[in-house]
């Protein structure tokens, strides 16, 4: 099972490629994420530790933009962080 700090590790990537290219914010789901962290969710996915590592970076003006089912979920950061 993937851990929290990669998932994390991975958002952080995308936020700072996502500044470098001059964006306010990044919108990213859950299952996006994942699956470039992990590939392919198998049977011990770790869906919930995606999503909970999602939240976790979550700061004032970040919004949850969209939350479907179970451990799906679509976050707005703003950005540039402070990181």
């Amino acid at each position: 099972m993937v851990s929290s700090s990669q998932f994390t590790h991975e958002l952080h990537t995308q936020m700072e490629r996502a500044t470098k290219r001059g964006a306010d914010q990044l919108q990213i789901n859950s299952v996006q994420l994942h699956l470039t962290v992990s590939g392919h969710p198998g049977r011990n996915h770790g869906m919930l530790t995606c999503s909970a590592a999602m939240q976790n970076e979550m700061k004032p003006g970040d919004l949850i933009v969209g939350r479907p089912e179970g451990a799906n979920l679509t976050v707005r950061y703003l950005l540039p962080r402070g990181m």
